[in-house]
């Protein structure tokens, strides 16, 4: 993992790569495999996505 220094801080984080929303997506993802039983990719990426997408709104909106 890269380390990375906050910018207001100063203090060093570790960095993935991954913006917010694909670090979220990829949590929802793996919890949603997790599940026993035949998984469908492609439509548990979709709700995944929806998901992430649908939590980052409401939490942009509530800070305000």
């Amino acid at each position: 993992p890269c380390i990375v220094r906050d910018r207001e801080t100063g203090v060093a984080v570790p960095a993935t790569g991954l913006t917010k929303r694909e670090m979220m997506a990829m949590h929802m993802m793996a919890a949603r495999i997790s599940i026993p039983g035949a998984p469908d990719d492609e439509f548990d990426a979709k709700r995944a996505v929806a998901a992430t997408d649908a939590l980052l709104a409401e939490l942009d909106r509530t800070s305000k």
